[in-house]
């Protein structure tokens, strides 16, 4: 489930290049916080399906390790173009 309002998109800039984001705070099955974040095709492709309180089912996405500076639970999903995120109709 979705428990947060996405960020507004922001742009970045690094060494590697640049480019723009959006983040959300999600719980899974066990309620559990999860940051996911989508970088830029991803950006354009979910900012505007994704809305607070809804369920989703998500694939395709990579899950690491969250820096405690940036997120609040133990870890991060980053989506990418190539995920696939659908509305679960039986929450």
């Amino acid at each position: 489930m979705v428990t947060e309002a996405h960020s507004d998109i922001r742009r970045w800039s690094n060494a590697r290049g640049e480019g723009y984001l959006f983040s959300i705070e999600m719980l899974d099955d066990s309620n559990e916080e999860i940051k996911a974040t989508f970088f830029k095709d991803a950006c354009d492709k979910y900012f505007q399906v994704l809305t607070q309180g809804q369920v989703y089912l998500f694939s395709g996405g990579r899950l690491k390790t969250s820096n405690p500076a940036y997120s609040k639970g133990q870890y991060e999903i980053t989506f990418d173009a190539n995920s696939d995120i659908r509305p679960c109709i039986d929450d």
